[in-house]
């Protein structure tokens, strides 16, 4: 079962009841737990003489464990806890910025975060962000703020983005946004039964051959289907951006580059550099960015969002968005 969750969404999480223990492991323990005592159970096997392929055995345990109802179990607790974690992570970021963006959006297309490394790799030849303590995937606060610069640069130009994001050159400075880690919290009722939050999914490269590498001759090529997970479609993710005053100088190059957004229909509101103005410029960014995708493979259709839209407003274009000030 599930319950409805606050914010005026159409949100469903899954809770631990009494009926179904969750048990005294960290939340997201169960998934790692399987995992190891798979492995514990191949090395055993090997140990007596038998012949394993260890690694197409820990795939498909992965897979049978994420996909069947097991994986509910624990699933119910770390989207709770990660929601708990986010609520810290936003009261921290409101004792330090000026303002803070609280948004919520779900995946319309399966997510993929961490392709080159993450827990999964060395069994699936593709790794994913993966929180080991939660057990739950993850997008870092260095993609999200890689993906809305990226968007940035192109709608308001490199000069106006880089007064935004900061500049990493020997004399360059911070930027005024600050990302935090993106975390699922539950997933999109309408979009996705049941919540599950991982999937598998199935890539097919025809220039990567097992026996031979990377390969350039075409007779050589071949399709190569490589299964691995991703994250679901209709995860709800929750994002956290935490925005400061500009100083000095500084001021007047990001009243320049509020005048460009505004003149580009990312915001409506004038030239006046102040915290809430880009806090909703960062919202309206990040926004656009998630609606395009970011992170690994965003070309090929992965990680594209939908904002959650407030249904108990009357205009449904209204996007659930917190953004609050100290002042």
């Amino acid at each position: 079962g599930g319950k409805e969750r606050g914010w005026g969404i159409s949100v469903r999480v899954h809770e631990c009841s009494g009926s179904e223990s969750c048990g005294g492991r960290p939340a997201g323990g169960f998934l790692l737990g399987e995992l190891r005592q798979s492995l514990v159970d191949l090395l055993a096997r090997v140990g007596r003489g038998g012949r394993v392929d260890i690694k197409q055995e820990l795939k498909e345990r992965v897979l049978d464990v994420v996909l069947s109802g097991e994986w509910r179990r624990e699933l119910g607790r770390a989207l709770e806890l990660a929601d708990r974690l986010l609520d810290e992570v936003a009261r921290g970021y409101r004792t330090a910025y000026n303002t803070v963006v609280d948004l919520r959006a779900y995946l319309e297309t399966p997510g993929l975060v961490g392709m080159g490394s993450g827990l999964f790799k060395p069994i699936f030849e593709m790794g994913l962000s993966f929180d080991a303590l939660l057990g739950l995937p993850f997008y870092p606060g260095s993609s999200i703020k890689g993906g809305i610069r990226s968007v940035a640069e192109e709608v308001i130009g490199e000069s106006h983005a880089r007064a935004l994001f900061g500049d990493s050159e020997e004399e360059g400075f911070a930027g005024l946004f600050s990302f935090a880690s993106a975390y699922p919290v539950g997933c999109f009722k309408e979009a996705i039964a049941p919540c599950l939050v991982l999937t598998g999914d199935v890539i097919t490269p025809h220039y990567l051959v097992p026996e031979l590498g990377i390969v350039d001759a075409e007779l050589d090529a071949g399709p190569t289907p490589v299964v691995h997970l991703a994250i679901a479609p209709g995860t709800v993710f929750r994002f956290i951006i935490g925005v400061r005053e500009p100083l000095g100088r500084h001021r007047e190059e990001v009243a320049r580059a509020v005048e460009a957004a505004a003149a580009k229909k990312v915001l409506q509101e004038g030239s006046n550099p102040h915290s809430r103005t880009l806090g909703l410029l960062a919202a309206r960014l990040a926004l656009l960015a998630m609606s395009r995708g970011f992170a690994a493979r965003s070309g090929k259709g992965y990680n594209t969002f939908s904002p959650l839209v407030d249904t108990g407003l009357t205009h449904k274009n209204v996007v659930s968005i917190a953004i609050s000030s100290r002042r």
